[in-house]
C-alpha cells in the first residue's frame, strides 16, 4: 500500500483513539442560501498530496446504489443551509482539465473507519449524491433533489486511482456555481400528443421508438406521474418496453440519451441527443417527428378494459401435482436462452437468463398451486412483463431442448426473434381423473403391487360394467372390490381392471 496513504490513516487512527470515527473540517460556511440564489465556489485546489480526512464517500453513483470511491488528497468542504424543500444545481465553469476533481453532497461530516473490498478506509457517511467532476465540457450541469430544509455540505475531493493503492492524483483548480431553487411540485405535462386508446388490460402493450434515427430513451408514467418503467436500449440504440397495464390513463416521454427518470413526470438531463423519433405505442403510430437536443416529447394514452387472453402455446399436459417440487429448464438447447413463467391470469412468476454455469436457463425449486401455467422460451436478450409479455432482440437461431419436471421439451427449432410458449397443468395433491383412467393410475413401477388405497380410489370412479364384458355381472366395484383386509391386491388383477376402463367419467 502507498506509504503516503498509510501515514494518513495512521495519523487519523491515532487521533481517533479507538473511537473509529472523525469529522471532516468545514473550510467555508456559505450561510443560508435562499430560493433563487447562485453562489460561486472557486479555488486553486490542492497539490494532490495525502492530507485529507475522507478517503471514500458512500454517496450513490448514477442510481446504482452505494459505490465507494477512493480519495487520498485534501477535501474542500463548503457548508450551507436551506430553509425549505429545494432542488440543488451544480454547474461546472471549467472545461475538462488534468485534475480529476469530484463532488459529493452530504448531510453530515462524520467519517468512520470501514472495511471495503480494497482494505480499511475512512468513509464519509453522510453522502447523498456523488457528482463526477469529469464534466468534459464547460457549463455541464448536475441537478439533484428535492432536499428538505437543513444544513448540507458540498465536498470537493481529488480522485486517486480508486484501486486501493492510494496513489495521489493531480491537483488543480475548481470553479462551480451552486444554485438553490424552491421545489415546485410536479404537474402533468401541458404540451403533449393524445393518442387515445392504444391497448387493453387483457394483453401486454408494446411501446417502442425503434424507427428513430438516434439514441433514444423512453419513460412510462401512470396518471399520477408515478414512473412505471423506462428504457434506454431495446432495438439497438432505440428504446422500447412491453407492459401489462391496468385500465386507465398513462403518459409516455420520448427523449435522447442520457435521460434521468423519476416520479412526477421527471425526464431530465443535459447534453442529450437530437434527431427524429418514430415508432409505435400500442396500436398508435408515433412520429416521424423532429426532437431537439434536450427536448422531451410527451404522449398521453389510455388502456381499455380487456379480457386476459393466454398466448397460443404447446400443451405439455399434467407435469406435477401441487405437492411436488420441480424445475423448468432449457439445458439441452444449443443457443443462449431465456425462460419466463406466468400463471393463468398473466402474472409473471419468474424468469431466468443463465443457470448451471452455462448460457441456458432454469427456474428451480418450483412448488405451484393447482392450475394452468405458461412458460416462454426465447433467445437472449428478452424482456419480461405481466400478461405474458416476452419480447426479445435475439438474433440467434438454434434448437430448443429442455425439461418441464420430467416432461421433455423439444427438440424444436427456434428462429431469431421468436418466443415459444408452452402450457402445463399442476394437479391437486391427491391426483385426479384428467384423461384416461389407465393413464392416470397405471404408472405403477415394476414391483408388481399397488397400494390398497390407490385401488379403492380407482374403484370410486367406476360405474356399471361395459356391456358384454366376460365375468362382469354387475358393478365393477362389486366384482373387483372384495379384496379382504390385507391392504394389497395383485398386480395382475389391477391390470385386468385397467383393461376394462375407457375415458374418465
Amino acid at each position: 500500500m502507498n506509504s503516503m496513504r498509510s501515514l494518513t490513516a495512521a495519523a487519523l487512527l491515532a487521533g481517533l483513539a479507538g473511537s473509529a470515527s472523525a469529522q471532516m473540517t468545514v473550510d467555508a460556511d456559505l450561510g443560508t442560501l435562499l430560493d433563487g440564489s447562485v453562489t460561486n465556489i472557486a479555488g486553486a485546489g490542492d497539490d494532490g498530496l495525502a492530507s485529507g480526512v475522507a478517503e471514500a464517500y458512500n454517496a450513490p453513483f448514477d442510481g446504482a446504489g452505494t459505490l465507494y470511491r477512493t480519495y487520498v488528497a485534501e477535501e474542500w468542504v463548503y457548508q450551507f443551509t436551506i430553509t425549505e424543500l429545494s432542488t440543488i444545481t451544480l454547474t461546472n465553469n471549467l472545461a475538462d482539465i488534468a485534475a480529476d476533481r469530484d463532488y459529493t453532497l452530504a448531510d453530515g461530516l462524520t467519517v468512520s473507519l470501514q472495511t471495503l473490498d480494497t482494505g480499511d478506509w475512512f468513509v464519509a457517511d453522510g453522502g447523498l449524491d456523488w457528482i463526477d467532476g469529469d464534466f468534459g465540457v464547460p457549463t455541464e450541469v448536475f441537478e439533484g433533489g428535492p432536499y428538505p430544509a437543513g444544513t448540507y455540505y458540498l465536498c470537493m475531493d481529488e480522485w486517486t486511482l480508486g484501486d486501493g493503492t492510494g496513489v495521489p492524483g493531480i491537483g488543480g483548480p475548481f470553479d462551480v456555481d451552486l444554485a438553490i431553487n424552491a421545489f415546485v411540485p410536479p404537474s402533468e405535462p401541458t404540451v403533449f400528443t393524445d393518442l387515445g386508446i392504444i391497448g387493453d388490460s387483457g394483453s401486454a402493450t408494446d411501446l417502442d421508438l425503434c424507427l428513430s434515427d438516434f439514441d433514444t430513451e423512453l419513460g412510462v408514467y401512470d396518471a399520477a406521474g408515478v414512473l412505471v418503467a423506462n428504457n434506454d436500449d431495446f432495438c439497438s440504440l432505440q428504446s422500447g418496453v412491453s407492459l401489462g397495464l391496468a385500465p386507465g390513463n398513462y403518459w409516455a416521454s420520448a427523449s435522447g440519451f442520457n435521460t434521468t427518470f423519476g416520479d412526477g413526470w421527471v425526464a431530465s438531463g443535459a447534453g442529450r441527443a437530437a434527431g427524429t423519433i418514430g415508432g409505435a405505442f400500442g396500436s398508435a403510430s408515433v412520429g416521424p417527428a423532429a426532437l431537439a437536443a434536450d427536448e422531451v416529447q410527451w404522449f398521453k394514452f389510455e388502456i381499455d378494459t380487456g379480457v386476459i387472453m393466454p398466448p397460443v402455446a404447446t400443451d405439455l399436459g399434467d407435469i406435477a401435482t401441487e405437492a411436488d417440487t420441480f424445475n423448468l429448464d432449457t439445458f439441452g438447447s444449443d443457443i443462449d436462452t431465456e425462460l419466463g413463467l406466468w400463471d393463468s391470469n398473466g402474472a409473471l412468476l419468474g424468469n431466468n437468463d443463465d443457470a448451471g454455469g452455462g448460457l441456458q436457463s432454469e427456474l428451480p425449486g418450483l412448488m405451484l398451486a393447482e392450475g394452468t401455467y405458461y412458460m416462454s422460451i426465447s433467445g437472449f436478450n428478452t424482456t419480461f412483463g405481466g400478461l405474458f409479455s416476452a419480447t426479445t432482440t435475439s438474433t440467434a437461431a438454434g434448437t430448443i431442448i429442455g425439461l418441464a419436471n420430467t416432461t421433455g421439451i423439444g427438440p424444436v427449432p427456434i428462429a431469431p426473434g421468436e418466443v415459444q410458449f408452452y402450457s402445463f397443468n399442476v394437479t391437486g395433491a391427491g391426483g385426479g381423473c384428467i384423461g384416461d383412467i389407465a393413464d392416470d393410475f397405471g404408472n405403477l413401477g415394476a414391483d408388481g403391487m399397488v397400494s390398497f388405497g390407490d385401488f379403492l380410489a380407482l374403484l370410486g370412479l367406476l360405474g356399471p360394467c361395459p356391456g358384454g364384458t366376460p365375468g362382469c355381472t354387475g358393478d365393477i366395484a362389486d366384482d373387483f372390490g372384495n379384496l379382504g383386509g390385507d391392504g394389497m391386491v395383485s398386480f395382475g388383477d389391477f391390470l385386468a381392471l385397467l383393461g376394462l376402463l375407457g375415458p374418465c367419467p
